[in-house]
């Protein structure tokens, strides 16, 4: 009964998280479907506006609201939901005729070598990078929905996440999916996970503690 009680509060922040992951499993495959890295990087996005539309919960995207809310064991129901999203849909996209038909997986592949191949420090800079995009992207969202200017926030939404993409900048839940379907997981790929999380971490809440030094605890 005190498991179930200590689980239940949980379960809603498991599923969107889940359903979050889902959705840019979606967007990473239609980027990586397409030779056109700034078509792809467009079609990144819908993954992005499904979670904001819905009020899917994206770490990358809450992180940098976490000296607000001071709620660790959510994060890690929300990065452990994005993980379990982003594989599942993985796995069953790997089991369609897509990885025939597409440049799906040869991409995959690639950006898994590229990004396993980098040194922990490059992989930790360029998830901070990522996390600012993050962090600009969800705050742009949150401060415009239901006001006149809302369509700003889908345009700094496409915007930010066009950015990382082409530049090149290092998403830990994207990356799920890249080394899942490039079959690339190891304890390499765990602990490079790991350490690009942080770095997304440590940009998402590198704007809110300088606008408001005196004021984070």
């Amino acid at each position: 009964m005190l498991k179930t009680h200590i689980l239940n509060p949980h379960i809603p922040t498991l599923c969107k998280g889940i359903l979050a992951g889902m959705m840019i499993s979606l967007g990473a495959s239609a980027y990586l479907s397409i030779d056109n890295h700034y078509i792809g990087a467009i079609l990144f996005t819908i993954g992005l506006y499904g979670i904001y539309t819905l009020d899917f919960y994206l770490y990358t995207g809450k992180v940098g609201f976490f000296l607000t809310e001071k709620d660790l064991p959510k994060l890690a129901v929300i990065w452990l939901g994005n993980l379990i999203g982003t594989v599942s849909i993985a796995w069953l996209i790997c089991a369609t005729r897509l990885l025939q038909t597409s440049t799906l997986q040869h991409h995959a592949t690639a950006y898994a070598a590229t990004k396993l191949g980098d040194s922990y420090a490059s992989i930790f800079i360029l998830g901070i990078l990522c996390g600012l995009m993050m962090y600009i992207a969800a705050a742009a969202f949150k401060t415009t929905q239901n006001t006149a200017n809302s369509i700003g926030g889908y345009i700094g939404l496409f915007l930010c996440v066009m950015i990382f993409l082409l530049l090149g900048f290092e998403h830990s839940i994207a990356n799920m999916f890249y080394f899942t379907v490039a079959e690339a997981w190891s304890l390499h790929a765990v602990m490079a996970l790991l350490v690009v999380s942080a770095g997304n971490a440590v940009g998402g809440l590198t704007i809110p503690i300088l606008l408001h030094p005196t004021t984070q605890h």
